[in-house]
């Protein structure tokens, strides 16, 4: 009784040990250097396109303001520079013409499907 319970203990602790390890893996890393374009989804999403034409969607913790605006622009702030990733929690922020700059925090970066691409 004692070792299957051991046993059942190790392979509870083996699956949250994993877990983290799986989402970091699927989390795609997007450099501020690479970028070449982007679109707006939806208010809590954008899809960049870097210069190889990877794709990768970038979702917000909260509907971000003006994103989908036709004026918006995209600052990109001094927490995100040259060959880092952009990570969960990492601020963007959105500003256009007439309108007040707003603060995104990204909750997840993946790879997204090319455009046209069928699954």
């Amino acid at each position: 009784m004692r070792k299957a319970s051991r046993i059942w203990a190790g392979i509870l602790t083996s699956l949250f040990l994993v877990e983290p390890i799986v989402a970091v893996a699927k989390e795609a890393c997007l450099q501020h250097n690479r970028l070449k374009n982007w679109r707006a989804v939806s208010a809590n999403s954008l899809v960049y396109t870097d210069w190889t034409g990877k794709q990768y969607l970038v979702t917000f913790r909260a509907p971000c303001a003006h994103l989908t605006n036709s004026t918006a622009i995209l600052v990109i702030g001094s927490e995100w520079l040259d060959l880092s990733c952009l990570h969960r929690g990492d601020p963007i922020r959105v500003a256009g013409i007439g309108l007040a700059t707003s603060i995104c925090r990204v909750a997840s970066v993946e790879y997204a499907e090319p455009d046209g691409a069928q699954g």
